[in-house]
């Protein structure tokens, strides 16, 4: 792991641990789909340097991290989640705990090397064409923007369920860069 993807996965752990960040996180991915690790990067960038990503730049990063995704994350959260579910028949397999914990611990490395591939889209020179110093206005206007990327024409039935979650963040990540 590089320096800038070592920064980035210690940014992510200490931001994924301030009040109601986690939360706010998940509802993004579990209600609306989006990637947790590309909304960190958007946070990171703005924290480290403040600059906000591009709609190119969410596509570029959604491109880049997609398949790994796909193929690896989602299939080790759905593993790690059915190992967590209250079922009365895997209290009585013997080895169930054991198992969901290396699961959790092989999703959250997936996690480290999705974090790793959103690092080099950026340092292959992909991206950041486009980046100019912004405000955490510029910043919610990105998280926005992919909210509505990533839910493509649908309609969401309570939309503002993804505002009130970016604004947790916001607020979160204000707070960080006092």
């Amino acid at each position: 792991m590089d320096q800038a993807a070592r920064q980035f996965w210690t940014f992510s752990i200490d931001f994924y641990s301030k009040a109601g960040v986690k939360d706010a996180l998940l509802v993004l991915q579990d209600t609306f789909g989006l990637d947790v690790n590309i909304v960190l990067y958007c946070c990171w960038r703005w924290h480290q340097c403040g600059y906000a990503v591009s709609l190119a730049e969410l596509q570029e990063l959604e491109r880049a991290i997609a398949p790994w995704r796909s193929a690896v994350t989602e299939n080790l959260r759905a593993a790690r989640r059915a190992l967590t579910e209250d079922r009365s028949e895997l209290g009585l397999i013997d080895g169930a705990a054991v198992l969901r914990g290396a699961v959790l611990r092989a999703e959250i490395e997936s996690e480290r090397v999705a974090q790793q591939l959103l690092v080099n889209t950026v340092a292959d020179n992909v991206l950041s064409n486009e980046a100019k110093p912004g405000t955490g206005d510029a910043l919610e206007h990105a998280l926005t923007r992919y909210v509505a990327q990533v839910r493509g024409d649908g309609v969401h039935p309570n939309p503002d369920v993804a505002q009130s979650s970016i604004a947790i963040i916001m607020r979160a990540l204000a707070a960080a860069k006092d």
